[in-house]
């Protein structure tokens, strides 16, 4: 659990706009599209932080969204997405959605990349065997495992790396790891 901790830790400090963050069935939508037609274009650092700020303010009435936007972890919440993330895009759809009506954790937004990729799921099964061939060692990391196929090829093969260990070891491996990606990432 200290990855996801560690993740938490990164979007905690943008944690104002991860209680207002919004997911319908029908996806993230921000109303602009990708190059490739989809819903959600990656958006600059700039245009990010801002869109962040605009679902705070729009949806502050709502109480479930806490104080200011930090422009710093926002940023570094963009530069460690682009960086490690398989599809940037949705996720940042889902970080800057208007919806006020639905409230969607960073964890869901990652959810929602982790559902959708299709590369990865040998590697959340192998870690799901894991979670339970280590008993209660395996609690530890379990919030860990429908996660990784959000990530892209080079971040996911570093921390399924991290599987190979005992039991013991895996949740700090995973930390580890993934604040090594990028400091961007911690």
């Amino acid at each position: 659990m200290a990855f996801i901790r560690s993740v938490r830790a990164l979007l905690a400090v943008t944690a104002p706009l991860g209680a207002a963050l919004a997911f319908s069935a029908g996806g993230c939508s921000t109303g602009t599209s990708t190059s490739s037609g989809g819903v959600g274009a990656v958006q600059s650092e700039v245009d990010y932080c801002t869109r962040r700020e605009e679902r705070v303010k729009s949806c502050a009435p709502d109480g479930s969204t806490p104080g200011p936007v930090s422009r710093d972890g926002c940023g570094r919440d963009y530069r460690c997405a682009q960086l490690t993330m398989i599809d940037p895009a949705s996720y940042l759809a889902c970080r800057t959605t208007t919806d006020c009506a639905q409230s969607v954790s960073d964890d869901k937004c990652l959810g929602v990349v982790a559902s959708a990729a299709i590369s990865g799921k040998d590697q959340a099964d192998a870690c799901a065997k894991k979670v339970a061939s280590c008993g209660d060692e395996g609690k530890r990391f379990d919030e860990t495992c429908p996660l990784l196929p959000a990530f892209n090829a080079d971040a996911l093969a570093k921390l399924a790396a991290c599987l190979d260990r005992p039991c013991d070891q895996i949740d700090d491996c995973f930390e580890a790891t993934y604040e090594a990606l990028s400091p961007d990432c911690r």
